[in-house]
C-alpha cells in the first residue's frame, strides 16, 4: 500500500503533484518512520494507484477500487471575438458497486493540449472527496 500526504509541499515533491507520496509499505504509514524531509507534520491517506491521487473510498460500499472517467466535449465554446475553448469532462466511477460521483466540466482555450489532464484529475478528485465528506448518516429510533 501506497500513502500520499494531502498537505501540499514544494519542497519535498517526488510525484509532481505537490504532494508527497510514500514508497509501498505494508499497513498503517504511523507504525512506520515517515517523515516530510523539511519538517512538514504529514497527513498521510491511502494512495490510488489507478487515479494516481488520494480519492476517498467510495461512500456506498467503502471500495477503494476507482476509476476516472473523462472524454472532450466534440463543440467548442465561443467566449469572444476569435477566442474559443474547449470543454473536457470527467467523474470517478467506483468497479465495485457501479456508483458515479458528480461531472466536472474543465473549460481551457481551444487547442490546448498540455496540463488539461491533470486539470481535470484535480477538479474532479478534488469534486469526489468533497462529495464523500458531505455525506452524512442521521441514526433514527424507530
Amino acid at each position: 500500500m501506497r500513502y500520499i500526504c494531502t498537505r501540499s509541499c514544494r519542497e519535498c515533491d517526488s510525484s509532481g503533484t505537490g504532494n508527497c507520496v510514500t514508497p509501498d509499505i505494508k499497513g498503517d504509514p504511523s507504525l512506520h518512520d515517515i517523515s516530510c524531509p523539511v519538517g512538514n507534520e504529514p497527513c498521510w491517506r491511502p494512495y490510488n494507484v489507478s487515479v494516481k491521487g488520494y480519492a476517498a473510498e467510495c461512500p456506498f460500499c467503502g471500495s477503494t477500487k476507482l476509476k476516472l472517467d473523462s472524454k472532450k466535449i466534440n463543440s467548442p465554446r465561443y467566449i469572444g471575438p476569435g477566442q474559443w475553448e474547449d470543454g473536457h469532462t470527467g467523474s470517478v466511477r467506483c468497479n465495485s458497486c457501479h456508483a458515479r460521483g458528480p461531472t466536472v466540466t474543465v473549460w481551457v482555450p481551444h487547442n490546448t493540449r498540455s496540463g488539461v489532464a491533470e486539470k481535470l484529475k484535480s477538479a474532479v478528485l478534488s469534486k469526489w472527496n468533497s462529495r464523500y465528506r458531505s455525506l452524512t448518516w442521521k441514526e433514527t429510533n424507530d
